[in-house]
């Protein structure tokens, strides 16, 4: 039996989608302290990831906070430093949240992005999570990575096929401040 020749009613097609994307956002945003997937490994960013999000720096002193700070808080880009405080200031101290809210964002600029560019979304997305650990990486692991990637995807390469250069590589450069690789 093909099973993409199955018609489905669009709106239970969305209210799917939507458990879905809920289901992924939960489940790589609300890990608990005691299982800190790249914790322990010291090419992982997660052990570093928690102790900037608990050191925030101040929102409206944060240049001169950051040019002053430690080298672990030194070692990240600025961008994502500065999104990691304000979500502290926003969120508060609970970092399962902020990795909640961080990994709704990424699900969701994601998905939209395959939209926006046309990409077939189940294929990928099939391609995404089951033939691949990249969405484990992407949103356990590669937090900065995947931040830099969904601004890319989202904006910088819509912009590119309209042939707009100046604009993408304005994006670009807002992409590289939560990490180098956007360069890429």
């Amino acid at each position: 039996m093909d099973t993409f020749s199955i018609k489905v009613n669009d709106n239970i097609k969305k209210q799917l989608l939507f458990f879905s994307l809920c289901v992924l956002v939960v489940f790589a945003g609300c890990r608990w302290s005691s299982y800190e997937v790249g914790y322990d490994i010291a090419i992982f960013d997660y052990g570093t990831y928690k102790n900037i999000y608990n050191s925030p720096l101040s929102i409206f002193n944060f240049l001169s906070e950051y040019a002053s700070s430690d080298l672990e808080i030194q070692s990240q880009e600025i961008g994502y430093v500065f999104y990691s405080s304000l979500c502290h200031l926003l969120l508060g101290e609970n970092f399962n949240l902020y990795l909640l809210f961080t990994n709704f964002i990424l699900i969701v600029l994601f998905y939209k992005s395959l939209k926006r560019n046309e990409i077939n979304t189940a294929l990928f997305y099939l391609f995404f999570f089951l033939a691949s650990r990249l969405y484990l990486q992407y949103n356990f692991i590669l937090l900065r990575q995947a931040i830099a990637m969904s601004i890319i995807w989202m904006w910088a390469f819509p912009l590119l096929l309209k042939g707009e250069k100046i604009k993408f590589i304005l994006v670009v450069f807002v992409a590289a401040t939560f990490h180098f690789t956007a360069i890429i």
